[in-house]
């Protein structure tokens, strides 16, 4: 998950090298990789680029699996258990199996640009022009309709709200439990993540 935790705090469990890192390996994608990779519950890294490919690596460089969205992938995806999800541009959010087969789609009504977040007890939060609640099988929860489309990735507090940015400049904390927006606060400029 984007930034190791539902928080972003970037801290992970996981032990860091215990040498100068070097690169043992590349995978070649047909267009950029945009954002960030994530571990799989096989030490698998997952990552996608432009060209709507996200790959399964696993630690020898070799790709072990591979799922074609229809269209640009922007978002670092997420892992809930054996399952891992991730937006597109093609106006949905998916989640794929342990072996990149398709194992659910959920329309939104936008591009699924934001990364999206996975709570302690599993609920997985998308955001594109709203944000949906959404359970490891990609069944829908709850949404909340936003007044502006969200790219960045939205945070989830201790406190059980979900902080998120809208394109248009605002911040929406809406809580998790139900899709109740709490407050909005508008800011000066555009909100990227």
């Amino acid at each position: 998950m984007f930034g190791g935790d539902a928080r972003h705090t970037g801290r992970v469990a996981l032990r860091g090298p215990h040498a100068p890192p070097s690169i043992v390996w590349r995978v070649r994608t047909r267009r950029r990789v945009f954002a960030s990779p994530v571990i799989d519950s096989r030490g698998r890294a997952v990552f996608a680029s432009l060209d709507g490919e996200v790959l399964g690596v696993d630690r020898d460089g070799i790709v072990r699996w591979g799922f074609g969205a229809p269209d640009r992938v922007f978002s670092a995806p997420a892992v809930v258990g054996g399952v891992t999800v991730f937006g597109h541009d093609g106006d949905a959010f998916v989640g794929v199996d342990a072996r990149g087969l398709l194992a659910w789609s959920h329309p939104v009504s936008e591009d699924a640009d934001a990364p999206p977040v996975v709570g302690p007890d599993g609920t997985i939060y998308a955001a594109s022009h709203g944000v949906t609640a959404l359970d490891a099988r990609g069944e829908r929860k709850w949404t909340r309709a936003l007044q502006g489309h969200v790219f960045g990735a939205p945070a989830l507090a201790p406190d059980g709200n979900l902080y998120v940015p809208e394109l248009s400049g605002a911040v929406s904390v809406v809580r998790a439990r139900d899709g109740e927006i709490v407050r909005r606060i508008t800011l000066a400029a555009g909100m990227y993540g």
